[in-house]
């Protein structure tokens, strides 16, 4: 006799306003906070100082439900709200669910924190414009960065009113790029062939040099001592001109 089964629905709703642990793709740190809202594009954690992370869904390996809260909102999504800028209710389309994309077309012109998969490397700065397939930042130390969407961990915004360094907003001026940008990355690494330029920030998988060419995939540098190099698109998590 065959036992009878019972098909289990799971959505992932039931663990909202429960404690969660993200793991994170290329990122050596995981991500510890209660999960406000999952959706089908991007999850949205609150860490216990209140501070929100906007991950897209590609970028988690592994979600794993740590405890539930005491209290069914333990008041972190309030606090959340009343000190960041609310991007997870701007988010929201006309059927009450939450877009990514949404959320960065609202989050343009604030102080952010963009995590960068691949390149370990934390870029703090103004999100100034969204193009097809990467952001373009305006960070106060790398200036003008573009960065691959695929390779964003996650999305945080400061606190309201705060800036880098506490500078006055007179000494730190929002200056756009002067570049024209294209739609797509690679076609943005295009037109900056001729020009110095930075990739994945210069860290230890960066690389610095005068861009001479950038085309199907493959991307050759002139570095500063005159030696060419050759590199794949995908190992480029964003660029910026030194």
């Amino acid at each position: 006799m065959k036992e009878a089964t019972q098909e289990m629905t799971v959505t992932g709703k039931e663990w909202l306003q429960c404690q969660v642990e993200l793991q994170l793709a290329g990122a050596e740190k995981t991500l510890l906070g209660t999960l406000a809202e999952l959706g089908t594009d991007m999850a949205v954690v609150v860490h216990s100082s209140g501070k929100p992370f906007y991950v897209p869904l590609p970028q988690i390996r592994r979600m794993k439900l740590k405890e539930q809260c005491a209290n069914p909102c333990d008041g972190l999504v309030e606090k959340a709200i009343a000190e960041y800028p609310d991007l997870l209710g701007r988010a929201r389309t006309e059927g009450n669910a939450i877009s990514y994309r949404k959320m960065l077309l609202h989050a343009k012109g604030m102080f952010t924190e963009a995590v960068l998969n691949g390149a370990n490397a934390v870029l703090s700065g103004y999100l100034s414009s969204i193009m097809n397939d990467y952001l373009v930042f305006y960070s106060p130390v790398w200036q003008t960065v573009m960065v691959r969407l695929d390779r964003i961990c996650y999305i945080s915004p400061f606190r309201e009113g705060a800036a880098p360094f506490n500078l006055p907003p007179e000494q730190l001026p929002l200056r756009p790029s002067s570049l024209t940008l294209a739609r797509a990355f690679e076609q943005q690494l295009q037109k900056m062939a001729g020009r110095v330029v930075s990739f994945n920030l210069d860290t230890g998988r960066g690389a610095t040099g005068m861009l001479i060419r950038a085309e199907d995939k493959m991307i050759w540098l002139c570095t500063v001592t005159g030696r060419m190099e050759w590199l794949h698109a995908s190992s480029i998590s964003s660029v910026h001109l030194p």
